[in-house]
């Protein structure tokens, strides 16, 4: 007796259901894998952004905070007003840090935009004259201002103020006690405040300096 062998195949329907099954899954995958790059990219430019803001900030915050008075009768003494401070820091961006180098933070304001500029001397302490700047910040338009407090906790647009009491002091203040900084960040206001670790007066001259 012969036996015939019966072979198990895909109707043309199973064949169609089983393609529509597969495509639908393509885009299923497809669609997740293209939103998962998008995040991967939102979240690639918000690091970016933060990790940019700290070290601005970070930068601003140890030039401002290692501030050192200088002697009254020699060059760089500290002084300030709402778009400019300058004066001696042990924290420069281009010098060995523990060294007081002269130094100042300017808001400089050119077409609508206003830039934080980093102020240095290249070849200090060489006798030169010449400042060069980094740009660190900027924005559009032209809010942005220093403001300086005193060790009663009084805010001033210029230093020394005219306006400060001098006889509710001991000493007569050289740096402010912190600095605050206003500007703006991707078009929303921000503030740094800033103390100042160093002391207020004259320095003691022990020994003989050309700063």
């Amino acid at each position: 007796m012969k036996t015939k062998n019966h072979t198990k195949a895909f109707t043309l329907l199973e064949m169609l259901v089983v393609l529509m099954i597969i495509s639908l899954i393509s885009v299923v995958l497809f669609q997740g894998f293209s939103f998962i790059l998008h995040l991967r990219d939102k979240f690639l430019v918000q690091l970016d952004v933060l990790q940019k803001g700290a070290l601005q900030e970070y930068w601003f915050r140890s030039t401002t905070t290692s501030l050192v008075a200088n002697y009254n009768d020699r060059p760089y003494v500290f002084k300030g007003d709402n778009k400019k401070f300058e004066g001696l820091t042990t924290s420069s961006l281009t010098h060995d840090a523990g060294v007081p180098v002269p130094f100042s933070w300017q808001l400089v304001e050119k077409d609508n935009t206003t830039f934080l500029q980093y102020h240095h001397f290249p070849d200090y302490p060489k006798k030169n004259d010449d400042m060069s700047h980094w740009d660190i910040m900027q924005w559009q338009g032209e809010a942005g201002q220093f403001q300086y407090m005193d060790r009663l906790g009084e805010w001033h647009p210029v230093w020394p103020s005219p306006t400060l009491e001098l006889d509710m002091l001991e000493f007569e203040p050289q740096l402010p006690h912190a600095i605050m900084f206003v500007g703006k960040r991707y078009g929303k206001p921000m503030s740094w405040i800033i103390k100042i670790n160093a002391r207020y007066y004259e320095p003691i001259d022990l020994r003989e300096s050309d700063l």
